[in-house]
C-alpha cells in the first residue's frame, strides 16, 4: 500500500482457512530516500511493478515535469530513481488532474512488457481521457457520465480495467 506523501505500509497478509484474518510483520516507510520530502516531490499518484522484473517499477507524481520515475528494489527499499519518459505533453504533465495511474502490461496483452499511463480526466476543452503507451504513443478513453480514472490495472487476459469515481 502506499499513501498520497510516499509512504509505504507493506505487510505479510495472514490467512486460515481460506480467509484472511490479519496482517504479520507490518512495517511502515517512506519510498524516498530522505523519507521527509516536501509533499511537491514526494507525492505519489500510484506506483507498478514489472511482472516479468518484479524488482523493477514505476511510481507516478503529480505535478511535475518527470511526472513518470523508475525504481528498482534492494533489499526491499527502492533505489536507482530515474525520470522516464511518457509522451505526454508538458501541460498535462503539470496539471494537478494529469497522470493519475500507471500499469505494466502482461505478456497476454498487445502492449506485453510496456508501460501504460493514463490521465486522471480529460486536458480542459477536450473530451476524452488521454493515455500513453510510454515513450511509444498515446490512446484515448473515451469519457462517460463524468467519472473521473482513480486506477488502471491489467487482467491477466490482458484486458485493461479502469477504476472510476464521481
Amino acid at each position: 500500500l502506499i499513501s498520497d506523501q510516499g509512504g509505504y505500509v507493506r505487510a505479510r497478509l495472514v490467512h486460515e482457512n481460506g480467509r484472511f484474518t490479519g496482517l504479520a510483520e507490518a512495517e511502515i516507510g517512506s519510498l524516498f530516500p530522505d523519507g521527509r520530502s516536501r509533499k511537491k516531490v514526494s507525492d505519489v499518484e500510484d506506483i507498478a511493478f514489472d511482472p516479468a522484473r518484479p524488482e523493477r517499477g514505476v511510481v507516478v507524481r503529480p505535478r511535475q515535469a518527470n511526472a513518470m520515475v523508475g525504481l528498482r528494489l534492494q533489499n526491499g527499499e527502492a533505489v536507482d530513481f530515474e525520470p522516464m519518459v511518457v509522451g505526454a505533453e508538458n501541460r498535462i504533465l503539470r496539471s494537478n488532474k494529469g497522470l493519475e495511474s500507471v500499469a505494466y502490461a502482461p505478456a497476454s496483452s498487445p502492449a506485453a512488457g510496456q508501460i501504460v499511463a493514463i490521465a486522471e480526466r480529460p486536458p480542459r476543452g477536450e473530451t476524452n481521457i488521454p493515455g500513453w503507451i510510454a515513450g511509444a504513443g498515446k490512446f484515448q478513453i473515451v469519457r462517460h457520465d463524468d467519472f473521473d480514472v482513480s486506477s488502471v490495472r491489467f487482467l491477466p487476459n490482458g484486458d485493461l480495467i479502469l477504476l472510476e469515481r464521481r
